[in-house]
Formats: C-alpha cells, sequence, structure tokens
C-alpha cells in the first residue's frame, strides 16, 4: 500500500499482493517442519510440539503466513464434534430459525453462533477434548502470549450459497471501500487493537467485563510502540510523538517524555 494519508482502493494493488505470495517457503528456513505443499509449512504433531515459539512467529509474520499440523485433532474428536454441530444445525432447521452468516441470503448457508459454548453445553466430554488441544494452545500461545482467549463459529457454505468475502473482524473489516477510504492509514493500523478487537469482542457484554478486558490489552510493535494499560487506565508509554501535516504529509513534529515520576503508580 502507498504510503499516502488517507489511502484509497486504488492504492491497494492486486500486483503487490501477488509479488508477496512469488515469495518461496525455504524449509531450510525452518527446521521443525517437515515439508512445504503450496508454500504452506506443514508440521507433524510430535515436531511441532518441539518447536520453538521463535519459530512459529518468524512463519506467521514474515513467512508464508500460515502452518498446517498433521492429525493436530485425533481423528475420532473431529468426528464427535462435527456429529454435534451437525446435530445443532438441524435442530436450527426443525425450528425455522435462521442461522446463515453474513455473506449469502437468509437461509442459504448454516452458521452456529458461539459454537463454543453451545458444543460445552451439548456434550462437555467432546468440548474438553476438542479444545484443550496442546498443539493448538503451542500455536496460539506463541503467536498471541499467555493471555489469549478462544472463539469458534461454525459456518456451512451449502451449494449455491455464497463464500465468505475476504474480511478481518474488525473497526473497518466489514465497512465499504467508500468508507473505508474516508480513514487515514494511521486508523488501518490502530483499529486491529482498538476496543471492539482488543475488549469488546472478548467481553460479556458488560461495562465491567469490557473494562478487565480493556486493560489485559498488550500491544507489540504497534503505530505507537509496545505497550499495556495499567490498573489506572494509562498506558506504559511515556514517549508521546506529536506530527504535524503540511501539505497533505504527515511529519514527525517532536517527541516529548513524560517523566516517570509523573506517570500513576501501577
Amino acid at each position: 500500500m502507498a504510503h499516502t494519508l488517507t489511502p484509497t482502493a486504488k492504492d491497494c494493488r492486486l500486483d503487490d499482493l501477488l509479488a508477496v505470495l512469488d515469495e518461496p517457503t525455504n524449509l531450510a528456513d525452518y527446521p521443525h517442519a517437515t515439508e512445504v505443499i503450496d508454500g504452506v509449512l506443514i508440521y507433524s504433531t510430535a515436531a511441532l510440539r518441539d518447536t520453538p515459539a521463535e519459530e512459529l512467529v518468524r512463519a506467521l509474520a514474515d513467512g508464508p503466513g500460515v502452518l498446517a499440523v498433521r492429525d493436530a485433532v485425533p481423528p475420532a474428536t473431529v468426528h464427535r464434534a462435527s456429529a454435534a454441530f451437525e446435530a445443532m444445525i438441524a435442530e436450527q432447521h426443525a425450528s425455522g430459525a435462521a442461522g446463515g452468516d453474513h455473506f449469502a441470503r437468509p437461509g442459504a448457508n448454516d452458521r452456529i453462533w458461539n459454537g463454543m459454548q453451545k458444543l460445552a453445553v451439548r456434550d462437555p466430554e467432546t468440548f474438553v477434548d476438542y479444545y484443550s488441544n496442546d498443539v493448538l494452545a503451542a500455536v496460539s500461545h506463541a503467536w498471541l502470549g499467555p493471555a489469549y482467549q478462544v472463539t469458534s463459529q461454525v459456518n456451512v457454505v451449502n451449494p449455491g450459497g455464497a463464500g465468505q468475502v475476504g474480511h478481518r473482524d474488525y473497526h473497518l473489516g466489514f465497512l465499504p471501500a467508500a468508507r473505508i477510504e474516508q480513514y487515514p492509514a494511521h486508523v488501518h493500523r490502530l483499529s486491529p487493537v482498538l476496543t471492539l478487537q482488543a475488549a469488546i469482542a472478548h467481553s460479556d457484554g458488560s461495562r465491567s467485563s469490557v473494562t478487565i478486558n480493556l486493560f489485559k490489552t498488550q500491544v507489540s510493535n504497534g503505530i505507537l510502540g509496545s505497550f499495556g494499560i495499567t490498573s489506572t487506565g494509562d498506558t506504559t508509554l511515556n514517549v508521546v510523538a506529536i506530527y504535524r501535516v503540511t501539505g497533505g504529509k504527515v511529519k514527525t513534529f517532536t517527541n516529548v517524555v513524560v517523566p516517570d515520576a509523573l506517570l500513576a503508580p501501577s
């Protein structure tokens, strides 16, 4: 994407994306992976358990951006979970409830919202076996750190139903291009760590739950740097950058360093 103050659709060039996708995935760079298929790193379950977090992060952040683990979940567990979800969908049909998604006409596709909780209520044993997977935990912990949370929705694209379009679940993810273009580039970079993604989406909807999750927010290498939020509601940053926009160009004006003595104790 070009470094413009307010990006437009024409700044997002397919050729740039294709150039990134054309970069080969070198198996030698990922010593614990067993093979590369169509550019995707493949790990065995045993090898993944011995893979250092640094390698997984490098694969996701700077490598192909995706990896697959063979036999990560025992087939019997997958079949039990699938049977439970299929029964939920059948019950939705029988009740006349529309369980569709945002992308197809109502009723064309099947959707189970909050599938994780519904599986826990319906079949606790399968829920535990499915979601207590140590391989999933290893990758999640490597990429997200220790405070990650898991959510699960089931989406079935039926014959004749429309598939999902590429999107990201954050503030700008579902807006039309004309609306997105009204936001400056730094907002695009900040949106994933704002309250919808960092707090509201992980809360139970109550004010107290949103507040608790907001205080859990940890930002790494964001536009403002790496920081968290203290129990007093302050960020752990004490360097504040001040920018000046002149002639449509953003320039750093100065940096203000807040003395540690002025920061509220955490």
